[in-house]
């Protein structure tokens, strides 16, 4: 019995031996480097791959803009006065001013930048066209805020091709990339409202500009739909406007070019300047100052137009708008 009892005895001994020598190896007493960097695996994210766009995709870029390719046409290189063998192709695009002034960001004025934007295609090169192209003419510098203008662009590529890549991009370097088949087309979309504005003159209204010690206004004397005319410039469904204008405080010796302006219909779109053959030369009115004829054709019949001015002469670089109603 006693020795039963001894040999429980060392057992437990050797028993809790064991378990003090486990824990002490469990537990090693370790400097550790607080200094050495942690290290953290991440997922790698797959690249997201920029949209390219089509024809009719209408492309809303920040909260400044929107542009829509309208369609690509080949065009008849003799026509045009190019060469039998070049590919010219006519590029229209609209592009939509949802929030810009003239002093945002991304218009160049310094520059004469004041479209804001540029795009270019493959192998091509921007062509001004002739002067007796029914595309002469037919973009517009500045689009005014709330507005549409329907640009249209003459290119020569060296390389036949049937379809093109255009990069679209702004003065902020946003860029928007197109793929079109050359002839494909849609619609341009006219529908839209004449932008209200609470800062607009009046038809008769003076505008008080300054050029240097000189001040001078600017008053629309008046605005004229010419009847029949717009469907010999190919708008059947738009008009042919004559704005009468004068230059106070000025004369031909100081006269400038460096001024801009723009015709808005009644559906928000902006039209295009025209040369009619009777348009003469600015002249001289004794008492009144130096008074020009400009014509405008639109998209869209209107009896209310939005006329945009602007003066790069200017030194407060101020935009004007003229409201011009019930127009006969």
């Amino acid at each position: 019995m006693k020795r039963l009892a001894l040999m429980i005895t060392l057992s437990a001994m050797v028993f809790f031996a064991g378990c003090n020598n486990t824990e002490s190896t469990a537990q090693p007493d370790v400097e550790t480097d607080t200094n050495k960097p942690t290290i953290i695996l991440k997922e790698k994210k797959e690249v997201e791959e920029k949209p390219v766009y089509g024809v009719g995709d209408r492309v809303q870029v920040r909260e400044d803009y929107a542009v829509t390719l309208v369609g690509v046409t080949e065009l008849d290189p003799e026509e045009h006065q190019y060469d039998k063998d070049d590919q010219v192709i006519l590029i229209e695009l609209m592009f939509e001013n949802i929030s810009m002034d003239r002093d945002h960001p991304m218009y160049k004025l310094e520059m004469r930048q004041s479209n804001g934007y540029d795009f270019g295609i493959r192998d091509g090169t921007y062509m001004v066209p002739d002067s007796k192209s029914p595309y002469f003419g037919q973009t517009v510098n500045y689009t005014p805020v709330g507005t549409k203008s329907l640009q249209r662009y003459v290119y020569r590529k060296e390389n036949r091709e049937d379809s093109i890549e255009i990069a679209f991009g702004d003065y902020l370097n946003e860029s928007t990339d197109f793929s079109i088949k050359i002839g494909e087309h849609t619609a341009p979309d006219f529908d839209g409202t004449i932008p209200v504005r609470d800062d607009a003159y009046k038809l008769g209204d003076s505008l008080l500009l300054a050029k240097a010690k000189n001040d001078y206004t600017v008053t629309i004397d008046s605005v004229k739909k010419l009847e029949g005319t717009a469907e010999k410039f190919g708008y059947e469904d738009g008009a042919v406007y004559e704005v009468t204008l004068t230059h106070s405080n000025y004369s031909l010796e100081k006269m400038g070019n460096y001024f801009d302006m723009v015709v808005v219909d009644e559906k928000g779109n902006t039209g295009y300047q025209v040369f009619l053959k009777y348009e003469g030369y600015p002249r001289e009115v004794e008492g009144r100052g130096l008074q020009r004829v400009m014509h405008f054709v639109t998209h869209t019949d209107s009896d209310k137009l939005l006329l945009f001015y602007y003066d790069g002469y200017n030194p407060e670089k101020r935009s004007y708008f003229i409201e011009v109603e019930d127009i006969k």
